[in-house]
């Protein structure tokens, strides 16, 4: 039940003069191809808080009806993001934490690379269960999805 695609989005100014550029062949295993020396990498995603109960009881619910789910934010986690600039990043973090009502909610559950389709045998047990989550989790009507939105900055070598 694949339903996710890895792509790769690169913004790379080029800096030449007729015949000639300036590039950095980068070779490391991690991340091979061709980059400005000492230009700056951003990686910038929204990241669920995960010490939350709400975040926990997402997941499990994601894992029951979809093996192949891994974690919000396709499983990247900071970690890897301190990793890729070998532990030499900034960090910048700013709440960013949406609301839905019952049928936003549920459009955003139903939108998710992992989500089940209404062709899936448990579409509709999945569906309920969602709508059980919304009761079990939302306030006056809404809910609210813990995140932040993180910025990782450093120099790619």
């Amino acid at each position: 039940m694949e339903r996710t695609e890895k792509v790769e989005l690169t913004v790379l100014c080029l800096v030449h003069s007729e015949t000639a550029y300036l590039l950095q062949n980068r070779v490391k295993d991690d991340w091979k191809g061709y980059t400005l020396p000492g230009g700056k990498v951003m990686l910038i995603y929204n990241a669920r808080k995960q010490d939350t109960a709400y975040t926990k009881a997402l997941a499990a619910l994601r894992r029951k009806y979809n093996t192949e789910f891994h974690g919000f934010s396709n499983g990247l986690s900071n970690e890897a993001c301190v990793a890729f600039f070998d532990g030499k990043c900034e960090i910048y973090r700013v709440d960013n934490t949406p609301q839905y009502d019952r049928q936003g909610f549920i459009n955003r559950a139903l939108s998710s690379s992992y989500s089940l389709q209404e062709t899936d045998e448990k579409y509709s047990e999945y569906l309920n269960a969602l709508h059980a989550f919304f009761d079990s989790f939302s306030t006056d009507g809404f809910i609210t999805v813990p995140t932040d939105t993180v910025a990782y900055i450093g120099e790619v070598l």
